[in-house]
Order: structure tokens, then C-alpha cells, then sequence
């Protein structure tokens, strides 16, 4: 509308009873931002398990200007994100000190450590982790 009448944007915001924050103009289309956005997608397939701040530096030693804050925006609009570690699980083994794990012998059969507190007649209590409950 700012076009056809040649009236200011503020002032057709204000007849139409809209925010000029609604009327902005798309930016233009940029085609060294276009380049980085596709070289950040590369680095970031290549390298899965590391997240906007290396790749921000592996950009910069490639010589591209990319700033935090850009680098921070870009990440979040092509929706990258990197994924979760993975839980590591104990061995079972045998060493001098390795818990051997016990299998259920049964359907619902939990194991799980418990304190025993034994007095003996002579002596303070003593607390005991060798024990089994199911």
C-alpha cells in the first residue's frame, strides 16, 4: 500500500489499525548466506556428535564470517541438534572389584542392594553390604 499511494509506512499502519512490525518487508535473498547455511549443514552431518560452537570454529578457520549470535540463529532455524549420550552399561566381570550382576530367575523379580544392621553381643553394630534381597 506504501507503494501504490506513496504514503509512509507508519501512516498506513496507523488508517489500517495494524503493527508495523506486521508489515515488514522478507529480507532479500542472500546468496553468501545461502552458502553458509549449506556449509554448516555439511560440517554438521559430518560431524554428529559436535554442536554449533565447533562448528562455528571450523567455519572460521574455513575463513567465513559467521558471529555467535548469526551462528546461534542459523542453528536454531535449520532446526540442528545434537543427540544425547548414549547410557553406558556396566560390565559384567570378575575382578577382585567387580560386582557380578545376577540375572532374574524369575517373571518381576527385582534385585537391588540392602544394609543389614547386625549387633553383635560383643562389639558395636556393624553394617553389612553383602546382602541380597529380592
Amino acid at each position: 500500500m506504501t507503494m501504490v499511494m506513496d504514503v509512509s509506512e507508519r501512516r498506513v499502519c496507523r488508517v489500517a489499525g495494524k503493527h508495523r512490525s506486521t508489515q515488514r518487508r522478507t529480507a532479500p535473498p542472500n546468496p553468501y548466506r545461502d552458502k553458509l547455511v549449506a556449509r554448516l549443514r555439511e560440517l554438521a552431518v559430518v560431524n554428529p556428535r559436535r554442536g554449533r560452537r565447533y562448528i562455528m570454529d571450523l567455519l572460521r578457520k574455513e575463513r567465513w564470517s559467521v558471529g555467535a549470535r548469526l551462528m546461534k540463529r542459523l542453528w536454531r532455524q535449520e532446526g540442528l541438534l545434537v543427540p544425547g549420550k548414549r547410557v553406558k552399561r556396566r560390565r559384567i566381570a570378575a575382578g577382585e572389584n567387580s560386582i557380578v550382576r545376577r540375572r532374574a530367575t524369575r517373571k518381576n523379580e527385582v534385585w537391588a542392594w540392602t544394609s543389614c544392621r547386625t549387633r553383635r553381643p560383643t562389639a558395636a553394630p556393624s553394617a553389612c553390604w553383602w546382602c541380597w534381597t529380592s
